[in-house]
């Protein structure tokens, strides 16, 4: 951009080469700040041009650098700048100064108009001075219309665009040239362009707009909202416009939100109110003045006026409080309190609001509202009567009591009995009213936070769990959860109430266990029917038909046969009988405590090798008991007649449950004790079945048809355990099985 200053006569050289044009580089001369206050002549583009200055000022004639300033101005500014000069030989030209890095350009530019005279040059450099200033103003003019931000436009009378800058078409969505064919009047709403052309456009050349709102269409049909301006100068109309669809969008929004506000608080039964703290001024809307018992008016109150209405004996507090509200850094406002009805009734207000601030944050306007809430106190204080009556009951009952209020949910009390049951006092809940899940054991605790969830959301309920005290012990407790309601149904109170039901729960527990004692005797009394009776019925019926056939025999002289095979089944089979009998009455002894134990000393290999010949030698497959003796034997001090007794049960089983390997005995001796092993190679025991193995009546499921009371292995631990011994079992199903008795070998030490 060029800056024109004024007209110079050059005297600091002369130009021998017509036509040519000169050009010379400048350094720059600056002052002890650093401000440029003239220039050096550092080279000069044409030989033939002689010089005889080199300072940039005397070059110039002037007397002065100062006259010079506003072009060291322009070019402290990166800016061109710009003199008209005079030769001698009354030609005209043009001086331009260019910054370059480090340097200044200055070039002479030839006029090419004749030769005038001192009088007529003058004036023609004054004329061409002013058309520079005019095109350079154009130039600006220019710029700023079509940089604005703003919609410009130029256009006739009748609104036909001359010219529209960069924001109005691309605003609208059309180019330049179609604008200028669409008169400005068919771009307004079809439903808004009557009116503006009677009352605007129709006398624009008199009478300018201002600040009219219409919505204009843009290229794509759709319509956006503006506020423009219009002025007619000379029959040229000069308008201005802007976008403010988003701005009367968001007005829309705000009104629809009064509106909605006004609803709500009016349903709410609330007052809306404002205090303007420059003009000291309090603004109620029509609810807030039915609150304070007062007919609607728009006289304004004081600050002071308001204060008068509150009870004397709140309004000190309420100062007090407002005070520390407008003081401090949160912008929330909220009181209770009471005021004066002009005919001397007490009603009791809330109220909400926020501050709004300055930036430098004093308090500058307050808004808020209130409302009535005279029938809730009321409520609240005949409560409050009614839980002093109620507190002097719960504080001698056993029962554990507590009050929560509902509004903010809170503890109101606790009973002292919560001290006897928890183990804990009433201060502890009191400082942390959730406290009390401490004393709850881990399994019952998600299941109590959850039904106290329920509690406080309002549900009623019922819970039964356990607590563990501080010193170790465990009780059952119940709880109850109660809802207090007002005549409106809203919440006011929730109530519980635990009871200490140990002793039920012990009760319960017992006939719960009795009752399956008594479902498992009655499912082992079937099975024993069973058994017992499968038992008996085979021996005897095994010697009725022995009996039958001697009968026959004896009957048939004719053909005399020998009888003392069946004599001896019959003997056989009384002898099974015999044994189950015995099983019968071991049992029943043991579960009466008559088992005695006579102990002595004696030899247990001796007794082991004695019971192999007398009961496992004579079997008819032929297979005999391995027997293994180990270590040191030694005379054990025991009951010989309960350790036969155990040892023939396992050995018959092991051959019972076996059918092809022998089953092995080996006795291992130790210093103090004894360990008998009986192993077989048989069908063995499943695993799931391992732990019912000695209990009365019990069969393995693989068992089938071998014969068994489920009796021997009961009473052989039983009688191991008499012996102050242990019997035990290792099995592998289809692998056999390896029982293991082990005793002391002297009864009497751990018998005492």
């Amino acid at each position: 951009m060029y800056n024109h200053l004024q007209a110079v006569q050059l005297t600091g050289f002369t130009q021998e080469s017509p036509g040519k044009r000169p050009v010379f580089l400048f350094l720059p001369l600056r002052d002890a700040h650093g401000k440029l206050v003239d220039l050096w002549l550092e080279t000069a583009s044409l030989a033939s041009l002689s010089v005889t200055e080199v300072c940039f000022s005397s070059w110039l004639g002037m007397p002065s650098s100062l006259l010079l300033e506003p072009l060291w101005q322009t070019l402290e500014a990166d800016l061109v700048g710009c003199l008209h000069y005079q030769l001698a030989s009354g030609k005209l030209g043009k001086v331009t100064v260019t910054p370059l890095p480090g340097r200044y350009l200055v070039e002479l530019l030839e006029e090419t108009p004749p030769i005038l005279d001192d009088g007529d040059a003058t004036d023609a450099i004054v004329l061409r001075t002013v058309e520079d200033y005019l095109q350079q103003k154009n130039r600006e003019l220019k710029t700023f219309f079509d940089g604005a931000l703003d919609m410009h436009s130029i256009s006739n009378s009748q609104g036909r665009f001359f010219e529209v800058n960069h924001a109005f078409y691309q605003t609208l969505g059309y180019s330049p040239d179609e604008l200028k064919q669409i008169p400005f009047l068919n771009l307004i709403h079809p439903d808004e362009q009557s009116w503006v052309y009677e009352n605007l456009l129709r006398n624009i050349l008199h009478h300018p707009v201002r600040n009219q709102v219409n919505r204009l269409r843009r290229k794509d049909g759709t319509y956006r909202v503006f506020e423009w301006n219009a002025i007619g100068i000379d029959e040229v109309v000069y308008g201005s416009a802007r976008d403010i669809t988003e701005r009367e969008q968001a007005q829309e929004q705000l009104h629809a939100l009064h509106e909605r506000l006004q609803l709500a608080t009016q349903a709410a039964g609330q007052g809306i109110w404002e205090n303007n703290l420059e003009k000291n001024e309090i603004i109620w809307d029509d609810r807030l003045w039915e609150i304070h018992g007062l007919p609607p008016s728009k006289h304004k109150r004081s600050y002071a006026d308001y204060l008068q209405t509150i009870h004397p004996d709140d309004r000190a507090a309420f100062l007090a409080k407002r005070q520390l509200e407008l003081a401090g850094t949160d912008d929330r406002l909220e009181a209770i309190y009471r005021i004066h009805w002009p005919d001397g009734t007490t009603r009791w207000i809330e109220t909400n609001g926020r501050i709004f601030r300055y930036p430098d944050g004093r308090p500058r306007r307050l808004i808020g509202v209130a409302w009535d809430i005279t029938p809730r106190m009321l409520a609240d204080a005949a409560l409050r009567d009614s839980e002093q009556r109620f507190r002097q009951i719960a504080d001698h009952v056993d029962e554990v009591f507590w009050i929560h209020s509902a509004q903010p949910f809170e503890l109101l009390y606790i009973n002292p009995a919560y001290e006897r049951v928890w183990q804990r006092s009433c201060e502890s809940i009191y400082e942390d009213p959730m406290s009390f899940m401490d004393g709850i054991v881990e399994e019952d605790k998600p299941a109590m936070q959850a039904f106290f969830q329920d509690y406080r959301a309002g549900k009623e309920g019922q819970m039964d769990y356990q607590l563990e005290r501080p010193d170790g012990s465990r009780c059952w407790v119940s709880v109850r959860s109660f809802i207090v309601r007002d005549a409106a149904g809203h919440i006011i109170r929730h109530l519980g109430v635990v009871t200490d039901i140990s002793s039920q729960k012990e009760k319960e527990l017992v006939l719960q266990q009795a009752l399956l004692r008594t479902q498992e005797l009655s499912q082992l009394k079937s099975q024993f029917v069973a058994t017992v009776s499968h038992e008996f019925r085979t021996p005897l019926a095994t010697m009725q038909s022995s009996l039958e056939l001697i009968n026959y025999h004896l009957a048939s002289a004719a053909t005399p046969v020998p009888i003392s095979k069946h004599l001896r089944v019959i003997e056989q089979e009384i002898e099974k009988v015999t044994d189950l009998l015995s099983d019968f009455l071991s049992a029943s002894a043991l579960e009466s405590g008559n088992i005695r134990v006579n102990a002595r000393w004696f030899d247990l290999v001796a007794l082991c090798e004695e019971l192999l010949s007398t009961h496992f030698s004579r079997r008819q497959d032929q297979r005999r008991t391995h027997f293994l003796v180990e270590g040191t034997a030694c005379q054990l001090y025991s009951d010989p007649r309960l350790v036969e007794h155990v040892l023939i049960n396992l050995l018959a089983n092991a051959f019972k449950f076996s059918t092809t390997d022998p089953p092995t005995l080996r006795i291992e001796f130790k210093p103090s004790e004894v360990v008998v092993y009986v192993i077989d190679q048989g069908i063995g025991i499943p695993l799931s079945e391992q732990g019912n193995l000695f209990q009365a009546f019990f069969r393995a499921s693989n068992a089938g048809a071998i014969r068994g009371t489920g009796l021997g292995l009961v009473i052989a631990r039983q009688f191991v355990e008499h012996l102050c011994g242990h019997l035990g079992v290792e099995s592998q199903e289809h692998k056999g099985s390896t029982f293991t008795m082990t005793l002391p070998i002297d009864f009497s030490v751990l018998a005492g």
